[in-house]
């Protein structure tokens, strides 16, 4: 997973720089194919070597575990954009 993160990065460099500059998160998929415990140690394992500070979710999409605190992450930042968007119309 740590080199498939590398090389989305380079991708993102190489197309647009100004990408990698805008808010990212890692989500790490498949936690249903370990004990729960070794899922987390795994993921934080991951996170640690890839240096991540953004947010970053362990998630089984086939067992839909994880996946509502992505959707309400999600939702929140997505309001937050709106409304810095109408802040900034309106201070003009």
């Amino acid at each position: 997973p740590v080199e498939q993160v590398r090389a989305i990065e380079r991708e993102l460099e190489k197309h647009d720089p100004e990408l990698l500059q805008k808010p990212r998160w890692l989500v790490l998929n498949k936690a249903d194919l370990m004990f729960e415990d070794e899922a987390k140690a795994a993921a934080e394992q991951i996170v640690a070597e890839l240096g991540w500070k953004e947010p970053w979710f362990l998630v089984s999409a086939l067992g839909r575990e994880g996946t509502f605190p992505i959707m309400s992450r999600v939702m929140a930042f997505f309001d937050r954009q709106k409304e810095d968007e109408l802040e900034a119309r309106n201070a003009q």
